[in-house]
């Protein structure tokens, strides 16, 4: 397995340096989106709506993932994923109301803000979640373009690097001089489809060994160093 570096601040800062645009996950590197209003929480009102609509809800293994039933749901039937597909946008508005701000993301933002370069939040959520958070938190200046999840065919999600290419066709840059953060395998795993340098912020218990094993260019715990 490639060695990856761990909280490796000067590596980190010269990723940013050779990069033309940043590219910057929403749930993890930016804020814990569902931390009023849990992830599964969502995922069971969702699994009502498919069980309402008639249909078998996914497989246990995926019911606590809200992203994971949007694209059950549009398999079953293009009615019932948009169904879903508003249920989840509403779910996700409410819980960027009570979302907690990640420590260092906004420094971090206004830092490369400062470079002049652009930087696009890259996101599974949906677009006006992520567009009301910015607002509330005073950080939609730093922010050049959203690129949240296309509400009409979940498959576009990451790992997919659909987002990823048309977040850097909004900046107007090349996505091979970008470098993406993110804090899940599928964030890497999109950035390696597209040959781009991926930054696995391991911000939770257990997300560590999983996103080392996705081999980022580096991971870190922490946006803040020590010293």
């Amino acid at each position: 397995m490639k060695q990856v570096p761990v909280d490796d601040f000067d590596l980190f800062r010269r990723l940013l340096v050779d990069a033309d645009a940043l590219l910057l996950d929403f749930d993890g590197p930016v804020c814990s989106v569902f931390a009023g209003y849990p992830a599964p929480v969502i995922a069971a009102e969702l699994r009502t709506l498919i069980h309402d609509a008639g249909e078998l809800p996914p497989p246990e293994a995926d019911a606590n993932d809200p992203h994971t039933i949007l694209g059950y749901a549009a398999e079953l039937s293009p009615a019932l994923g948009r169904q879903i597909e508003a249920a989840l946008q509403a779910g996700e508005i409410e819980a960027a109301k009570t979302a907690t701000p990640t420590p260092g993301a906004a420094e971090l933002m206004a830092t490369w803000h400062a470079t002049d370069r652009p930087l696009a939040i890259v996101s599974n959520n949906t677009t006006e979640a992520i567009r009301g958070y910015l607002a509330a938190h005073d950080l939609s200046t730093y922010v050049d373009h959203i690129q949240g999840r296309d509400p009409y065919d979940p498959t576009l999600m990451k790992p997919n690097a659909h987002l990823l290419t048309e977040a850097a066709k909004a900046l107007d840059v090349d996505a091979a001089y970008c470098v993406l953060i993110g804090d899940s395998t599928t964030d890497v795993q999109a950035a390696h489809a597209l040959e781009v340098p991926a930054i696995a912020y391991a911000d939770k218990p257990g997300k560590h060994d999983r996103l080392v094993r996705a081999a980022p260019a580096l991971l870190l715990t922490t946006f803040t160093p020590s010293c």
